[in-house]
């Protein structure tokens, strides 16, 4: 904490496992013959390390502490915002560990409901499943003869032992494999091969999984069109129960509103993006109206992603930093009420066969390398689907965002209108008042005219003719709806829709390079939407909860839940070696018990254990007891004071033992941090290609932006370097908090236009002052004008990593200076 301010500078939380696994690690193997048959556990010297602070997590405790998702436009959660440095050392109860008077070691404490917790216990029971599955796959292997040399001396093992064991031992056998079972993973521990190896290797996996899940599948070129769609107002747009809201009209694309299922299915597995609903945008709130009037649209996110991720194809943003045009004003549109969306030209699975254009197009296609390249796709696998066989459609979907019509007892969605996008291609632009009908379906339905909507009657059976011809359907095999609609008085919006296509005779690697960007953009969107969807967990259970008071039970369930996946994950452990020194004691005792058993017939066991069994209850059943009030007294003295030895050092035997949550939050930032090294390995690749080809940049890299902050930890600096992405572009150098905000697209968090008395400035003696020797070589200043100040005179510090990048970023600048037009 701050001092100064009272303002939380970072947390490190410690955990009493997290300090257990880093004794374990810290020791290395630990397993002797002296630390298993030693009574007291292996004891830690007093160690000095360097913990990290981490900013932005809600808590220090729990579930909150381990996020690393963004927060906000500027702020990720988990950041590392200082050090700290610690001496450690554990001081041992000998009362846990006491072979005459053990204590029960405290049990781990309830936690409260959470959907978060039940999301995870479920997926560690997807993760015991996997475990499991993973068993059955390698016994697969072993009898499958991918590996002929494995598969026959498995052969020759089960043969024998099959002749040659005496069933009066068949006890033995499943001892022998827990035996066997236990020295692989044993050796596995040794060599370095335990839990965080899997973790971070699974942590690695799944980044890379990302990365190929969100790359275009495909090599064949897919042309962009470009869809300017307006909703202006509507009338008669009132709910059932006849109350007024304040209406907004959304604005989707559907790629396959029109599709079957088998269509889908097929399309998915080469554009998982087709299968999206993606959002165009947004009207403003009308008011408490039936008849509103949107005059201001505002684009959806992913919209605003998309243009941040297209600024030099010219195409959304209508600007281009290379053009001799005054780059201080932003363009926008005057007309504030449409939108602008980049459609692909739908594709379908190719029964043809491959040309040679396709081979060519294959040749000449740049694809990702190594593990990208998987399940790519080649061009004659695939063709295009005309424009005006498009099954896609622009959807309407017109909502109220008042409180009244939210609540559950009213439908907060008025109704749909749906464009066919083959009508758009064959027409060009549309412009009307469509009717409002219910939601997900499949009809478009159009008033005449605004005079003659009144007057002349219109049936569904009109609508759905133009829709089966548009989709392919004979009229014939739909049975018409002919119901009379009273046309003055159904809801309906007065909408207009542009449909222009690129002309693809001539296709540039700015063309290639942009269909691939919308392509990975819309397949990162779509995938992103199926991650974060809750569906029951996150609505219907705490409404549930609200509405009838069960919070208790939801809660009781959900500790039952996490109770029973810990025992599971502490038995799990205790035979892999997590654990060194207790899964030694384990090996000892069923390499014993295996001993026994091959020694001594099984029969002979269970007979034992039968005739102790009977033995007990009837000493219990027929002894005598006295059942004094002393006696009583005593007995209940006895038992808050005492525990039973044998039992107690069981339970506290199995407390040590880590679950597999436990390690993972303990290993949790260091799997974080070896993924996104990973996917930055991956993500390089695509950035230097988008950079180049679409971006045209003159420079990009990575640079330390001067930044004041309120915290000083120093009387002489009242700032600090801070890390950023930035490029130079036409006549603008704009930066990033981090690469991997500009590779999703995010807002940039400057920019500086080199118009008028712009370029390179020298250090000031304030600023030789403040820097450090070894620092002073390396900054640039730079100067210009602001993007967020209206173009207010800026002034910024960069330090640069070395001399030859802050050579080659001087040039930069002097080049995009010099060929401005003032």
């Amino acid at each position: 904490v701050d001092a100064t301010t009272d303002m939380a500078i970072g947390t490190k939380l410690l955990t009493t496992q997290g300090l257990l696994q880093w004794q374990r690690d810290s020791i290395g193997w630990g397993l002797s013959l002296s630390s298993l048959v030693n009574e007291e556990p292996i004891t830690l010297q007093k160690l000095g390390v360097c913990m990290e602070l981490r900013a932005n997590v809600k808590t220090g405790f729990g579930i909150d502490f381990y996020n690393s998702s963004k927060i906000s436009e500027n702020a990720k959660a988990g950041e590392i915002s200082g050090w700290m440095e610690l001496d450690v050392m554990f001081e041992e109860n000998p009362d846990l560990y006491s072979l005459s008077n053990p204590r029960p070691c405290p049990p781990r404490p309830t936690d409260d409901f959470n959907v978060e917790l039940i999301q995870l216990h479920i997926a560690r029971i997807t993760a015991i499943v996997e475990d499991i599955r993973s068993l059955i796959d390698a016994v697969s292997y072993i009898i499958s003869w991918k590996n002929p040399a494995l598969t026959s001396l498995s052969l020759l093992i089960f043969i024998t032992s099959c002749l040659r064991l005496n069933s009066e031992y068949i006890g033995s056998f499943p001892f022998a494999i827990v035996v066997i079972f236990m020295l692989h993973t044993g050796r596995m521990r040794k060599t370095g091969a335990g839990f965080r190896v899997r973790l971070l290797k699974k942590e690695t996996d799944a980044k890379v999984k990302e990365m190929i899940g969100n790359a275009v599948k495909y090599k064949k070129h897919r042309p962009v069109a470009e869809l300017e769609i307006a909703v202006l107002r509507g009338r008669n747009l009132a709910p059932n129960h006849r109350i007024p809201g304040s209406l907004v009209a959304s604005i989707f694309w559907e790629p396959l509103k029109f599709a079957d299922e088998c269509t889908k299915k097929a399309i998915k597995d080469i554009d998982p993006s087709s299968c999206g609903l993606h959002q165009i945008g947004e009207t403003e709130g009308s008011g408490m109206t039936s008849s509103p009037e949107w005059l201001i649209a505002h684009p959806s996110d992913e919209l605003e992603r998309m243009k941040q991720l297209l600024p030099s194809k010219n195409f959304l943003s209508r600007t281009n930093s290379s053009l001799k045009i005054d780059i201080l004003k932003e363009i926008k549109p005057l007309d504030t009420s449409t939108l602008t969306f980049p459609i692909l030209q739908s594709i379908s699975a190719s029964t043809t066969n491959i040309t040679d254009e396709d081979l060519e197009e294959d040749e000449e296609e740049e694809v990702l390398e190594d593990s990208t390249s998987v399940g790519i796709v080649t061009s004659g696998n695939i063709q295009l689907v005309p424009w005006e066989s498009s099954k896609g459609a622009v959807v309407i979907q017109v909502r109220f965002a008042d409180v009244l019509n939210k609540l559950p007892i009213f439908d907060q969605v008025l109704g749909e209108v749906v464009i066919p996008l083959a009508r758009l291609a064959k027409e060009g632009s549309i412009e009307g008042w469509f009717k409002v009908l219910g939601k997900g379906t499949l009809r478009t339905e159009e008033e005449i005219n605004d005079e003659n909507s009144r007057k002349v009657p219109c049936t569904n059976k009109d609508a759905t003719d133009i829709l089966n011809r548009l989709v392919g359907v004979d009229s014939d095999e739909v049975v018409p709806d002919t119901t009379p609609i009273d046309v003055s008085k159904h809801p309906s919006i007065f909408l207009q829709a542009k449909l222009k296509v690129t002309n693809t005779s001539e296709i540039t690697d700015i063309d290639k390079e942009t269909s691939r960007v919308i392509a990975e953009h819309l397949i990162r969107s779509t995938k992103a939407k199926e991650d974060s969807g809750l569906g029951f967990l996150g609505t219907s259970i705490n409404t549930f909860n609200t509405v009838t008071g069960v919070r208790g039970n939801v809660q009781n369930l959900q500790n039952q839940l996490g109770s029973a996946l810990d025992m599971i994950e502490i038995v799990q452990n205790l035979f892999n070696f997590t654990c060194p020194e207790k899964s030694g004691i384990i090996l000892i005792a069923v390499t014993a018990l295996w001993l026994v058993l091959v020694l001594i017939p099984t029969r002979y066991i269970i007979l034992l254990g039968g005739l102790a069994q009977y033995t007990v209850t009837f000493k219990a059943a027929f002894s005598k007891h006295e059942s004094s009030a002393n006696d009583i007294r005593g007995q209940e003295s006895k038992e808050k004071d005492n525990y039973d030895p044998i039992s107690t050092r069981m339970i506290n035997f199995f407390t040590g033992v880590p679950t597999n949550e436990d390690l993972r939050r303990y290993y949790f930032w260091e799997a974080v941090k070896v993924g996104e090294v990973e996917r930055e390995i991956l993500a390089n690749k695509k950035r230097a290609t988008r950079l180049t080809k679409l971006w045209k940049a003159q420079w990009f890299g990575k640079l330390e932006l001067k930044v004041k902050t309120s915290i000083s930890f120093s009387s002489e600096r009242q700032w600090e370097w801070r890390t950023i992405f930035c490029i130079i572009q036409g006549h603008r150098f704009i930066w990033w908090n981090s690469e991997k905000d500009f590779d999703e697209g995010e807002n940039p968090s400057g920019q500086i236009y080199f118009a008028g008395h712009s370029g390179l400035a020298g250090l000031s003696p304030l600023e030789l002052r403040e820097l450090k020797p070894d620092e002073v070589p390396l900054v640039v200043n730079i100067f210009g004008r602001g993007a967020s100040r209206g173009g207010e005179q800026t002034k910024i510090a960069l330090l640069t990593p070395d001399l030859q990048t802050k050579e080659r970023f001087e040039v930069s600048v002097l080049n995009a200076v010099l060929d401005k037009n003032d």
